[in-house]
């Protein structure tokens, strides 16, 4: 359980090596990145997350942010091995949040200049654990769901 903080690059691969009784040995690899492009307004950026799939097969997890929208996907996926046994597996994406309040009550900034819309507020958590020998892992996803304290409460 030792823990340390490294300072990543704009992309870059983490690997997460786990063992339970000294026995069972287990990695997980996760791929993040800053991303890049503007999300789409109706897509909100799961289109990139096929592509990072494409480039990344190695990747259990894969993160990215830049374009401030919030959610979590999971790709289910049919693997063959070396030996020609098949097996499923997944890959999970998780595009981040922010605490960057862009939308400024709609006062005219970059943001509204450019005709965009409101994004979510907060941030993404996961954790990686073993369960009956085999490792799970939870996304959890914080909103901030307060209103303006002027507002009236809906």
């Amino acid at each position: 359980t030792d823990a340390c903080v490294m300072r990543g690059n704009y992309t870059g691969y983490i690997r997460f090596n786990m063992s339970i009784n000294k026995t069972k040995h287990q990695s997980v690899l996760w791929y993040y990145t800053h991303g890049h492009g503007g999300g789409g307004e109706v897509t909100k950026g799961v289109l990139q997350a096929g592509r990072r799939s494409l480039y990344n097969p190695d990747a259990k997890i894969v993160s990215s942010g830049h374009i401030h929208e919030q959610w979590v996907m999971h790709y289910p996926r049919y693997r063959v091995t070396n030996s020609n046994k098949t097996y499923l597996d997944s890959q999970v994406h998780i595009q981040t949040g922010t605490y960057k309040e862009e939308y400024n009550d709609g006062k005219p900034s970059y943001h509204i200049l450019k005709g965009r819309p409101p994004k979510p507020i907060g941030c993404t958590f996961f954790k990686l654990f073993y369960d009956r020998g085999k490792v799970k892992m939870t996304v959890e996803t914080e909103f901030d769901m307060s209103s303006d304290l002027n507002s009236e409460s809906t």
